[in-house]
């Protein structure tokens, strides 16, 4: 099964190991100075500084959120390749809908699922999404399975408890838990989707510092109001790093499993061009020499499609995006970003360079 790689290695998570309610009491502290006797001074006082009896008390009851969201993870198993997580994201009748990672089922040649009761039930595809990493599976079973509340990812603290919730190396720790903060908020992790060993797009992630193993990943991320905020999706792994896993934002997750669950599949714009980073131009420049307009930053269109709706607003080979919708354009993955942000048939403002002249051009998607 592939993972995903960044520039520090990241590697399929799942998360957590048991933890129960946490009562942190600090004992009072009692501190007297006696007095210091000095010789040859008279009539010296005693001096005796005495601290105020502290008692801090923090109590956080992790064990009762665990116990109303334990069943609706399960354990994610990919034949003949591994396993993973899931969290029953939908139930309909005796039909279940599990949402996972896309790399989690990869390539399978079976999924099966894993059910907190330890029952095995046959899972059907529905659809994936490399990009944003996630899978939607569907079961049937007799059980009574519950699905997660979701909750709202926008609205996550910096600092906010949070628990991960999966099958660490297998289903033999399904069922695990570990507890952390959100480390973080919109943190764009570097990906390889295609397998070349360079990043070649960005995914807008939650960080968190809850443990986040191999077999984690498709788990869940859960709030203190036992709701689903995020899908446990990967770690940065170095042995300089420690502590860094990312979820996907449940309000992203949302509207990809809404496509996977009509169409089996997730449909973005395109504007129909072929290009290339303008910073990977002037590294190669020596080999495949390129009049580039003078710019450090961009896109390079080397080809334009007939018909398509860059050809319809004027756009050319040779030009260079350097604005889409008023955002810098980097490099080629940070273009695909912004465009993928917007839906078909909508109208964006382009701005490019050609002959080191800038022109804005309107783009229907």
């Amino acid at each position: 099964m592939k993972k995903f790689i960044t520039t520090l290695g990241i590697v399929a998570i799942l998360v957590l190991n048991a933890f129960m309610g946490i009562r942190l009491t600090t004992l009072e502290d009692e501190l007297n100075t006696l007095k210091n006797e000095q010789p040859q001074v008279v009539e010296t006082q005693p001096t005796v500084t005495q601290t105020s009896n502290i008692r801090t008390v923090i109590e956080t009851d992790v064990s009762e959120i665990y116990s109303k969201v334990q069943n609706s993870v399960v354990t994610v198993i990919n034949n003949p390749y591994g396993s993973g997580s899931g969290v029953i994201y939908k139930v309909d009748g005796n039909k279940s809908f599990v949402v996972t990672n896309h790399h989690v089922i990869e390539d399978n040649q079976s999924v099966d699922v894993l059910l907190s009761n330890g029952d095995r039930v046959e899972a059907e595809v529905l659809g994936s999404d490399s990009l944003a990493d996630i899978a939607l599976l569907e079961i049937e079973t007799e059980h009574q399975l519950v699905p997660m509340v979701l909750g709202d990812s926008s609205v996550l603290n910096v600092g906010e408890t949070v628990l991960a919730i999966g099958s660490p190396s297998g289903e033999n720790f399904s069922g695990s838990l570990s507890v952390g903060v959100i480390s973080g908020k919109d943190r764009i992790i570097e990906v390889d989707t295609d397998g070349d060993r360079r990043p070649d797009w960005d995914m807008v992630l939650i960080q968190t510092d809850a443990a986040i193993n191999p077999g984690n990943s498709g788990g869940a991320l859960v709030n203190m109001a036992g709701q689903l905020v995020g899908i446990n999706t990967l770690k940065l792994l170095d042995i300089t790093v420690e502590g860094m896993g990312f979820a996907n934002p449940i309000n992203e997750v949302v509207s990809i499993l809404e496509q996977l669950e009509q169409d089996g599949e997730v449909t973005r714009p395109f504007i129909g061009i072929s290009g290339l980073s303008v910073e990977d131009l002037i590294a190669q420049s020596r080999y495949y020499p390129i009049d580039l307009p003078n710019v450090e930053k961009g896109v390079y269109i080397s080809d334009v499609m007939s018909n398509s709706p860059a050809s319809r607003a004027g756009i050319e080979s040779g030009d260079v995006i350097v604005k889409f919708d008023a955002q810098e354009v980097d490099d080629f993955k940070t273009f695909r970003r912004y465009l993928y942000q917007f839906k078909i048939g909508d109208e964006v403002d382009v701005e490019i360079i050609r002959d080191n002249e800038t022109l804005t051009l309107t783009i229907k998607l």
